[in-house]
């Protein structure tokens, strides 16, 4: 999907319940073991992060191309668009969910073996969505199913990075992530081709093909050879230890995630609802900007499918960008992100104004570099407002809240259209809904302002009981 927060959070705090974890081991055993368990990064590596690397382009390419369909959805199903806007909401909030279920799966049956089923699924929900007769079909076979596939795709390709690095982890998983640009880059021109000239029932086979060769990559997912070597030998001899350790660290582990002071954590709670507000909002331009710049301009179709490639490589350069600046300390990272949110917000509304290909293209670019610069700092931002020690469990809060607003953005946007239809609206049935999220993009910005004066206000409020105390 995208390259969000979620991949740093599979990569770095997946939950280690295998035989091949040394953690709470009796330190004797522990010592004994552990140049057994050693490995050293190995050239193969880099195979690993180019075949992530492609998974990322396939699952998110295909997942932000999902405006193309849309009106294909609608056209030939009758959808009301509530519904057919819920087709995206599945998609991405199965990906999203199925995250427990599928590091399970990997536990127990490994990396290699899961990537390859998720892509079997994903692809086979594209195959029986050809046979959807309504919307609802479309949103259990396109929506839920392609959604689970691709969500063990992605967990397995991104904790598989993380297995082969620890020098270079943080590198080898950005050059992994940065498929998802790519993806959006290049698979809206290429679903809007598959549309034109061979169909939707044509499209949706490509499709299908598309993914399956997700499995291809998949199988260079093998695990790093040195503990492949010694797996056998250590499960022998952790075998008792493990099973002994396996429910405390489970325990341990749900009640880390688990962070009830969060709740009391003002700053924390502020950035969890600006965050649900970027959520509700961010999805509009994905899935209506190249239709509607098809219905209010006369833009051909494949032009007006640049669009959402013009925001995926802005993304990457926006990403770029954001890591600068913010290793650099040239600016605050709250204020960026911000700044970002409201620059977002006020080019998504004022984009109604927009007449020519160079306007969208323009809209386009700043979405896309805005979105890139908030998705770098998102996790950056919750370490400077809870601490790098508290980041894991405020991680798992955020991941929760944004779920939420996947159900909530996409048919919000929808009923907005079908309110502007209903109307008699059809050249600018989208205006409404772009100024409504513009709207909800800028408040989600502001919310991060108030943060730096509640911190204000907690210090004023210690020093003012200090003096009081020593009064």
């Amino acid at each position: 999907m995208l390259s969000t927060p979620v991949e740093t959070k599979l990569a770095n705090d997946v939950p280690d319940l295998s035989f091949s974890s040394l953690h709470n081991l009796d330190p004797s055993l522990k010592e004994k073991l552990s140049a057994e368990h050693y490995f050293k990064e190995e050239p193969y590596g880099w195979v690993v992060v180019f075949a992530v690397f492609m998974i990322s382009v396939i699952v998110d390419g295909l997942t932000y191309s999902f405006g193309e369909l849309y009106p294909v959805f609608r056209e030939k199903f009758g959808g009301h668009p509530v519904l057919t806007s819920m087709v995206l909401s599945i998609l991405v909030g199965v990906t999203y969910g199925c995250g427990p279920v599928a590091s399970w799966l990997c536990e127990k049956l490994g990396l290699r073996v899961v990537a390859v089923a998720g892509s079997i699924m994903a692809a086979l929900g594209c195959l029986l969505s050809l046979a959807a007769t309504e919307i609802w079909h479309i949103a259990i076979c396109y929506g839920a199913l392609t959604g689970l596939g691709f969500g063990f795709m992605y967990l397995s390709a991104i904790v598989s990075v993380s297995s082969w690095f620890e020098e270079h982890r943080a590198l080898a998983t950005s050059i992994a992530v940065c498929g998802s640009g790519v993806g959006t880059f290049i698979f809206a021109p290429i679903t809007t081709f598959l549309l034109e000239y061979y169909g939707f029932y044509g499209c949706l086979f490509f499709m299908a093909a598309i993914v399956l060769n997700g499995a291809v990559f998949g199988m260079l997912l093998r695990p790093p050879p040195s503990r492949h070597h010694h797996q056998k030998t250590i499960k022998e001899k952790l075998l008792q230890s493990e099973m002994e350790a396996a429910h405390k660290r489970l325990r341990r582990w749900i009640r880390d995630e688990i962070d009830w002071e969060l709740l009391t954590n003002g700053t924390f709670l502020l950035y969890c609802t600006s965050s649900f507000l970027g959520g509700v909002s961010c999805y509009v331009p994905y899935m209506y900007l190249s239709d509607r710049a098809v219905h209010e301009t006369g833009m051909v179709r494949q032009h007006a499918s640049f669009l959402i490639s013009i925001v995926g490589i802005a993304s990457i350069v926006g990403r770029l960008s954001a890591g600068i600046l913010s290793n650099q300390k040239i600016a605050d990272n709250l204020i960026l992100y911000s700044l970002s949110c409201l620059v977002a917000g006020l080019a998504t509304a004022f984009s109604v104004h927009a007449a020519s290909y160079v306007a969208y293209a323009f809209y386009a670019a700043i979405f896309g570099f805005t979105g890139g610069v908030i998705i770098a700092l998102q996790s950056v931002v919750l370490a400077d407002i809870v601490g790098v020690d508290r980041i894991s469990s405020a991680f798992g809060a955020l991941l929760f809240v944004q779920g939420i607003s996947v159900f909530v953005g996409p048919p919000l946007a929808g009923y907005l259209v079908l309110n502007a239809e209903d109307n008699g609206i059809q050249v600018e049935k989208y205006h409404l809904c772009f100024i409504v999220m513009g709207g909800v993009m800028c408040w989600s910005g502001l919310q991060i302002l108030l943060i730096p004066l509640l911190r204000r206000m907690k210090v004023l409020s210690k020093y003012r009981l200090r003096r009081s105390s020593q009064a």
